[in-house]
């Protein structure tokens, strides 16, 4: 009836329920009450209904406090580079409520952490990749509940913690680019355009055998040096970079160099010494290396002593006279050069000339008696 209060006194318990409070003057039965077990306790109350100051008879109320499940996850947190599957977060219902109990659960952070794994499930673990769609670490935290069936109780929420790095992108130039042997080759300069923090870059090379040394594997921002192709045909070796920042090294790409062969050069004759008006000894160029393709140039130093052969020329052969025009032995260098494509090497030889001796008769001519002596000087 109206004006009616109800009183009570804490009730009698199992499993050592906690919560209850004695109440009176109330207009309604209100109790927040927690069972600490896995299984379903009670609360019995005894409650006074009292209307206008008149008592009536107590009633009792039973309350059946059905358990609540826990949950945990294993592990708690973790760090992941972006695009790699996660550690496995498997959940646990610590309290061991009985009946089946379903794991539901949902993430934050969706628009900078995103992939294989949705923004909401259910079951009883999480797996798969995150992507980190940003240049710095991201977290997404998963919030878990455990649901009992068939009580239909839910456990407080349970977070776990995903962290996700970034993955640094990696560029070289030049890509590519051809040099000959023994030049140094145009330095590759690596970088980051995805702007990745503390990223740092280390390469492999291909080819990297007796073949073709110089420029190890190594790390750093550039790649410079020398390489040295120690065959007679052109080789390539590609070096793959790799940018890593936190652990992360997904990303990867390549800067080729072509080495060209280095022709050697020979000659037949390092030194040689002629008279001046006779022919020097043919100097035979060749190219021990065997290189395909090679032709020969030659340059000469400078003597306003020496005439006869040119100061420069091409092909295989020098040969031909040279005039002493003094009196004593003249020297002259010829500078020889081995090409292939862009590609040389040079070697000297050295031709000594010395000159030609004049003689003068005094008179030229002259008429005498027979039996007369002649006198020339």
């Amino acid at each position: 009836p109206t004006g009616t209060t109800y009183s009570w006194g804490l009730p009698i318990i199992t499993g050592g329920i906690t919560g209850a409070t004695a109440e009176s003057g109330q207009t309604s039965f209100q109790q927040t009450l927690v069972n600490p077990t896995n299984t379903v306790q009670t609360a019995t109350y005894t409650i006074t209904a009292s209307t206008l100051g008149c008592s009536t008879t107590t009633f009792s109320i039973l309350v059946t406090v059905k358990p609540q499940p826990t949950v945990s996850a294993t592990p708690l947190t973790q760090t992941v580079c972006s695009g790699i599957d996660i550690a496995a977060i498997s959940f646990t219902n610590p309290n061991g409520v009985l009946g089946t109990i379903t794991y539901n659960w949902s993430r934050d952070n969706t628009t900078n952490v995103t992939g294989g794994i949705a923004n909401s499930g259910s079951g009883a673990s999480i797996t798969g990749k995150l992507y980190n769609n940003t240049n710095t670490p991201q977290t997404t935290i998963f919030s878990v509940t455990a649901t009992s069936s068939p009580d239909g109780c839910t456990s407080a929420p349970f977070n776990v913690s995903v962290i996700v790095n970034p993955n640094p992108t990696v560029a070289a130039t030049p890509a590519t680019q051809n040099v000959c042997s023994e030049s140094n080759i145009t330095p590759i300069v690596l970088s980051n355009p995805n702007g990745v923090g503390g990223t740092t870059y280390s390469w492999t090379r291909t080819n990297n055998n007796a073949n073709l040394t110089g420029i190890p594997d190594g790390t750093g921002n550039t790649i410079s040096g020398a390489l040295t192709n120690n065959t007679n045909a052109a080789i390539t070796t590609v070096f793959t970079i790799t940018a890593t920042s936190n652990g992360c090294n997904i990303n990867t790409t390549t800067a080729t160099v072509t080495v060209n062969p280095k022709p050697t050069v020979a000659v037949n004759l390092a030194t040689q010494t002629v008279c001046g008006n006779s022919p020097i000894a043919n100097i035979v160029i060749s190219n021990p290396n065997t290189v395909a393709g090679v032709t020969y140039s030659w340059t000469r130093t400078t003597n306003a002593n020496l005439s006869g052969i040119a100061t420069n020329g091409s092909g295989s052969t020098i040969s031909g006279t040279f005039v002493n025009s003094s009196n004593t032995n003249q020297t002259t260098i010829f500078t020889v050069r081995a090409t292939a494509g862009s590609c040389y090497s040079e070697t000297t030889t050295t031709v000594i000339v010395k000159p030609t001796p004049a003689v003068v008769a005094t008179p030229a001519t002259q008429t005498i008696c027979n039996n007369t002596a002649a006198s020339i000087a």
